[in-house]
């Protein structure tokens, strides 16, 4: 609604002025994590194929050829590590 566009800019300045000692106090009893180092960060292998290996015989043509060039990539994959 127009009539409220022009006061916009004023109101959220004032909201914001309002709201200004909140926030710091807020900020300031936040405890802070400290920065991980990279050796710190933990990895976790990825699922991939590693969940489920399904039977081939049993998966649809379609799925079982999407299962072969997956497996397929992988393997190229591993061969270029």
């Amino acid at each position: 609604m127009p009539e409220f566009h022009g006061a916009e800019a004023e109101r959220h300045a004032r909201k914001m002025a309002d709201l200004a000692p909140h926030i710091e106090a807020a900020f300031a009893r936040k405890d802070r994590l400290k920065a991980l180092a990279d050796d710190e960060i933990p990895s976790y292998p990825a699922y991939g194929l590693t969940v489920a290996e399904p039977d081939p015989a049993t998966l649809p043509e379609a799925n079982r050829r999407r299962r072969d060039v997956m497996k397929r990539m992988r393997e190229i994959m591993e061969q270029t590590r």
